[in-house]
């Protein structure tokens, strides 16, 4: 029996690991909801449910029998009608065995039926694949923890529901394993300062690429900042000076909309610590305590979910004496010298 994660947001989650045959009992809900795109062994999905997030899942092998296509242009929604077309019609002389459904926003998931794989090779060789076609999707999506939205989500912008308009049968995909590249082990304890270089890291990374989805990139980085301890003043004026360098800058209010999801609490320093501008609080016996909201709420309660520890709130963490702003500042500034905004 297989596994997925299963979130009523993908800014909410906890790893909350249901049977990927529980998934249709969703599709009629209010809260139809988000489920991990590639799905994990029992076992594997005890583990991350008893850890209570989605964090390091690269180490465990997924499974899927699908290679989805995420097409969303955002504020281009005839584009990403042309795309589909486009994308459609040479899966079609592929001979594929496919669907295409309106995401309920305003792209467009094309699934093509694949042989199932398991692995940890899986994403990264849908990744390798999809790259060699040359099409404009998301390509952030090829990764072991990633959540796509379940039939019959509504969105929320549109109000319409996540629904199939296309069917065509084919023979299946069948995608070339390519193992991805190593990749040095960070240590078991990782210190606030490796977190925030890391968060810059992915940062830089964010100037190479225009993301086919702003939010759900800056949503992302966001997270990585408050992972390291990175008060949530500082993450938006980090975002801010990457969010410029965008062809298609979003605008402020959004911008700060996704720094918030990240931060469901506003972090704060214990009275003991000092905070400079520019800095985070230097005292090292200052600490921060996320709280998180587990509950599921409605009825996906009922869902049949794996059993977990009590996890009412996340581990406190020490801040770091990092300069994130100044450090910030002077990485992305490398990245960017000779690209004015």
């Amino acid at each position: 029996m297989w596994y997925c994660e299963y979130a009523l947001q993908p800014f909410k989650r906890n790893g909350t690991m249901i049977p990927v045959s529980a998934l249709p009992t969703l599709y009629d809900r209010v809260d139809a909801g988000y489920s991990s795109y590639y799905w994990f062994s029992e076992a594997d999905a005890q583990t991350i449910s008893k850890q209570g997030s989605s964090k390091d899942l690269a180490r465990f092998p997924v499974y899927t029998r699908y290679l989805v296509l995420d097409i969303d242009r955002e504020d281009k929604p005839d584009q990403a009608h042309t795309d589909m077309q486009t994308y459609t019609q040479q899966i079609v002389e592929m001979g594929l065995r496919h669907s295409v459904w309106v995401s309920g926003g305003k792209g467009y998931h094309i699934y093509i039926h694949c042989e199932p794989d398991y692995g940890t090779h899986v994403p990264y060789s849908q990744l390798q694949w999809v790259k060699t076609r040359g099409w404009n999707v998301d390509l952030y999506l090829y990764q072991h923890g990633r959540l796509l939205s379940n039939p019959g989500r509504k969105s929320v912008k549109t109000g319409i529901r996540k629904h199939r308009i296309l069917e065509v049968d084919g023979q299946l995909l069948s995608v070339p394993k390519v193992q991805p590249p190593q990749k040095v082990e960070p240590p078991t304890e990782i210190g606030d300062a490796d977190r925030a270089r890391i968060a810059l890291y992915r940062m830089q990374k964010a100037l190479e690429s225009q993301p086919s989805s702003r939010h759900t990139t800056l949503w992302s980085l966001a997270g990585a900042c408050r992972e390291a301890g990175i008060s949530q003043t500082l993450c938006v004026e980090l975002l801010e000076w990457i969010n410029q360098f965008w062809t298609n800058p979003k605008d402020h209010a959004g911008l700060q909309r996704a720094v918030q999801q990240a931060y469901p609490t506003q972090m704060s320093p214990s009275p003991s610590s000092t905070k400079v501008a520019g800095h985070l609080p230097t005292s090292e016996a200052s600490s921060v305590v996320l709280s998180v909201d587990y509950s599921l709420g409605g009825p996906a309660a009922s869902l049949p979910l794996m059993p977990h520890e009590s996890r009412s709130r996340a581990q406190p963490r020490q801040e770091s004496q990092l300069n994130v702003l100044e450090c910030g500042i002077n990485v992305l500034s490398a990245a960017t010298s000779g690209r004015p905004p």
